[in-house]
C-alpha cells in the first residue's frame, strides 16, 4: 500500500497527499469541537461546534497548501525538488514549473533529486527539501517562501478577527479568524527553527555556504544546530512531565527527538 494518494496541485505541482493528512484533519476538527469552541464559547448546539471546526480546519489546510503552493512555484524555477507535510513530489510527475523570464523545465534536475532521495523522504514523512538547490541564493529563496506566506496569511486574519469581534458579527467566526491567525504565526516562526527538515535549517544552510563557500561546512554546522536545539527542547519537554506532571511537555519532547534524529541522519 502506497503512503500518498495522487493531486494535481493548482500551481502546477503533481504530488502525492501524504495518507496521515485525513487523519490530522479529522483529529483537529475533533479538537476544535469537542475541546477548543466550546470552552471559549459554550452554549452552542454540537453541530455547531462541529460545522465550524470543519470550515477551521479546512481553512487551515487550504492555507498550508498555499503555503506548499508558493514553495512549489519558487522551488521550481530554482530547480529543487520540494516535499512537505502535505504534499510529495510524484515519482511519475509530469508537469513543469515555468520561469517567468524564459520556460524552462525543472524536472531534469528534480527528478535525478527524487530518485537518490525519494525512499527516505517516503519514510521521514514531513517536510523535505532535497540537496538539489544549485547555488545558495537558490536555497535562500526556496527556504524562504514558506515562513513569509505563513506571516502573511497570519496579517491578514488577525485583523480580520478583530474586525469582526469588534464589529459585532459572529464569534465563532471571529475565533476562527483568530486560531487561523495564530496556526499561521506558530508555523511561521515554528520553521525558523534551524533543525532539518525546518526552513530554518535550509536558511541557515544557504546563510553559511554563500558566507564561506563550502557546502560541506555548511552542512555540518546545520547539523550541530539542529543538536543544540533538539537537546533542551527534549530535556525542558521530559522536564515538564516529571516535575510538573505536565503531559504537554511530551510534544516539547517529541520535537525535541525529532530535531536530534533529523540532525543526525540527515546533515552528518
Amino acid at each position: 500500500m502506497t503512503k500518498s494518494l495522487p493531486l494535481r496541485h493548482p500551481a502546477g505541482m503533481r504530488a502525492d497527499v501524504r495518507r496521515a493528512v485525513p487523519v490530522v484533519f479529522v483529529l483537529v476538527v475533533a479538537g476544535l469541537a469537542e475541546a477548543r469552541l466550546p470552552a471559549v464559547h459554550p452554549g452552542r448546539s454540537p453541530w455547531v461546534y462541529w460545522a465550524v471546526g470543519l470550515v477551521a480546519a479546512g481553512a487551515c489546510f487550504a492555507s498550508l497548501l498555499a503555503r506548499d503552493g508558493a514553495r512549489a512555484a519558487v522551488a521550481g524555477r530554482q530547480g529543487v525538488a520540494v516535499g512537505s507535510f502535505l504534499l510529495r513530489p510524484s515519482p511519475t510527475r509530469t508537469a513543469h514549473a515555468r520561469d517567468t523570464g524564459a520556460a524552462r523545465s525543472w524536472d531534469a534536475r528534480a527528478e535525478r533529486s527524487w530518485d537518490a532521495g525519494a525512499e527516505r523522504a517516503r519514510d521521514a514523512g514531513a517536510e523535505r527539501a532535497r540537496d538539489a538547490a544549485p547555488t545558495p541564493e537558490a536555497e535562500l529563496r526556496t527556504a524562504a517562501v514558506g515562513p513569509l506566506v505563513s506571516l502573511g496569511l497570519a496579517l491578514v486574519t488577525a485583523p480580520a478577527a478583530l474586525l469582526f469581534d469588534r464589529a459585532g458579527g459572529s464569534d465563532l467566526a471571529a475565533e476562527t479568524l483568530a486560531w487561523l491567525a495564530a496556526v499561521n504565526v506558530v508555523l511561521a516562526v515554528g520553521h525558523l527553527l534551524p533543525g532539518a527538515p525546518l526552513d530554518g535549517a535550509r536558511l541557515l544552510h544557504a546563510l553559511v555556504w554563500r558566507r564561506t563557500g563550502d557546502r560541506a561546512r555548511a552542512t555540518a554546522v546545520v547539523g550541530a544546530a539542529g543538536r543544540y536545539v533538539g537537546w533542551p527542547l527534549l530535556l525542558l519537554g521530559l522536564g515538564q512531565v516529571v516535575f510538573a506532571d505536565d503531559l504537554g511537555g511530551l510534544w516539547l519532547a517529541l520535537a525535541g527527538t525529532f530535531l536530534v534524529a533529523t540532525a543526525e541522519h540527515r546533515w552528518s
